[in-house]
């Protein structure tokens, strides 16, 4: 059976979220709109459980989140950087876009889904062959480059809007916090704290998912992505809105023992200090 009141909903948030927000309607070229809330609704009518639902309207209500912090970022006057706001609308609209496909699986987690969501993004949009009209100056390879590297561990090239997507995706997902307990992965465990995963934190080096083991070292792993944070107006969006004070919270109740508590503060402290 169709979930039909399912689809309703999503129309209700794009309707409102998205098309309610004069920046996405004036910024997003309309067959990237179409698409966008097309797939939404594609596999809106896919999904079964509870949870699958749950899973792929909490990535629609993202993915506008992202679009809100990409242009956070884009709009600060300290980059020294022209930026071409309508490709990075998009690149930031459209990064989770193969999210919608793994909801069906009931799994947010790369290795439990077989499937790399950023690698799927990539190739929707590349295979849907779009042509951006030539007024807006964007680059296909551009944007399908950023959704293929927004979730990677690590990103060594040089592109803005690769950087971009990765800095306004970490401050999206902070920004709803308290809903990563909802969406652990269901081998972890909810005590304890791996030591390779304090270790990468203590030493200033981002952490790799596949190494979490717990509901606490997935709380450590969110402080290597304050390291990651490109721009300077990101960091200083981490500091104003207490990123940090969030990680520290949670540690505490998981229970990470006083002596690695003092510890992480410093790196926590590090990075306060030299967001200002």
């Amino acid at each position: 059976m169709v979930p039909v009141m399912e689809t309703k909903i999503i129309e209700r948030i794009y309707t409102k979220l998205f098309l309610g927000d004069p920046r996405f309607v004036e910024l997003i070229p309309d067959a990237i709109k179409g698409w966008f809330v097309g797939t939404a609704l594609k596999y809106g009518r896919v999904v079964q459980s509870r949870e699958e639902r749950a899973k792929l309207l909490h990535k629609l209500i993202h993915s506008k989140k992202v679009f809100d912090a990409g242009l956070e970022i884009i709009e600060s006057p300290s980059q020294g950087f022209v930026w071409n706001k309508v490709q990075g609308a998009v690149v930031c609209l459209l990064h989770d876009i193969g999210r919608f496909y793994q909801a069906t699986t009931n799994s947010f987690f790369d290795d439990e889904s077989k499937i790399d969501h950023a690698s799927a993004g990539a190739e929707m949009f590349s295979a849907k062959g779009f042509t951006i009209p030539p007024n807006y100056e964007c680059d296909e390879r551009v944007i399908k480059q950023a959704i293929y590297y927004h979730s990677r561990c690590e990103y060594s090239g040089s592109d803005p809007y690769a950087k971009l997507v990765r800095d306004a995706d970490k401050i999206g997902i902070f920004r709803e916090f308290g809903l990563q307990e909802r969406f652990a992965k269901r081998s972890w465990s909810w005590v304890g704290f791996s030591k390779e995963i304090l270790d990468d934190v203590l030493n200033r080096k981002m952490c790799d998912y596949r190494q979490v083991k717990s509901v606490g070292d997935f709380t450590v792993l969110f402080i290597s992505w304050l390291w990651d944070l490109n721009f300077s107006s990101s960091r200083l969006i981490a500091v104003k809105e207490k990123f940090p004070d969030l990680v520290r919270q949670r540690l505490t109740k998981y229970g990470l023992d006083e002596a690695s508590l003092k510890k992480v503060n410093q790196v926590l402290l590090e990075f306060e200090n030299g967001s200002q």
